[in-house]
């Protein structure tokens, strides 16, 4: 079974300095001064201030007032936006906070979603072919990156939030809380997928298919084969939500390999209140884009 579900922010894995050190794309990986806390520290355009991203994808929580624990961990960023675990809600903490997107969750004590005719005839084609497995040496792990770069090119994949460095790959690879799913044919891959797992959670962070694989529907039976593992263990699986840019496609392969979805939420903290205001040219009235600033700058 599991590990201990982790009790506070501090034991979150998102929330270690080692994973926040493979973000690079998005900005600086930074500790508090007692070393609880690890965020992003972003320049601010234009300007010698600083604000802070936390929780790539989110940091797990056990209560509001955790959240206001974060502001005062770091009183020199301008903001921090911070984002909270699927189902949390951070009533209370002192701070505002918005809906940001619903994440899709597989739940292993709910019936799974029953698949169409057309799907459960293209799944049981692929496992005529080809084969799912847990990945456990690095050099295997290692052969999700080419596939990652490949997908980049493809889609365009090139916000910070998507231009993951090779260190990013190879912290997952390394970690044990790392873990890594392939579908093969032969020698070839078809499909892999990374995520981490703490607690009674399995969080994807990225699958990718091949070329061939897509002629074998790989990616159905690596999500078949994701749920096979997470209901032999009894843990929960988080695949996240939906991007901005993202076809019909894919919001229905999401729904096709969950059960349920669970609210995400962000907290928007301000720290320096004067600053932000003149950053924001005074346009600092309730919006769900924070910080304000980097839409208008």
């Amino acid at each position: 079974m599991s590990n201990p579900a982790p009790s506070t922010s501090m034991n979150c894995f998102f929330n270690s300095l080692t994973y926040q050190e493979g973000l690079s794309n998005i900005g600086e990986a930074v500790a508090d001064s007692l070393g609880r806390f690890h965020l992003i520290k972003r320049s601010i355009p234009g300007t010698d201030l600083f604000d802070g991203y936390g929780g790539v994808p989110y940091v797990w929580m056990d209560s509001a007032f955790q959240i206001e624990e974060w502001a005062n961990a770091f009183p020199d960023l301008v903001t921090i936006t911070l984002i909270t675990q699927p189902g949390f809600e951070p009533i209370g903490s002192g701070h505002p906070y918005a809906f940001l997107k619903n994440h899709f969750v597989h739940d292993p004590s709910l019936p799974r979603t029953q698949l169409s005719p057309r799907s459960e005839k293209k799944l049981l084609k692929s496992k005529e072919i080809a084969a799912f497995s847990l990945v456990n040496d690095f050099q295997t792990k290692m052969k999700i990156l080419p596939l990652y770069r490949l997908l980049q090119v493809s889609r365009d994949m090139y916000s910070p939030f998507e231009n993951h460095s090779d260190t990013h790959f190879e912290q997952l690879a390394k970690d044990e809380a790392g873990v890594f799913f392939q579908v093969t044919s032969d020698s070839q891959i078809g499909s892999m997928a990374c995520g981490v797992r703490f607690g009674d959670c399995l969080q994807l962070l990225h699958t990718v298919n091949s070329q061939e694989g897509l002629h074998w529907n790989s990616s159905d039976l690596l999500m078949s084969g994701i749920l096979d593992y997470c209901e032999a263990e009894g843990i929960k699986l988080f695949t996240g939500g939906l991007p901005q840019r993202h076809t019909p496609g894919l919001e229905i392969f999401k729904s096709r390999w969950s059960n349920c979805q669970l609210p995400v939420y962000f907290s928007k903290i301000i720290n320096r209140p004067e600053e932000y205001k003149k950053l924001c040219n005074g346009f600092t009235e309730e919006s769900d884009y924070f910080p304000r600033y980097r839409w208008i700058r």
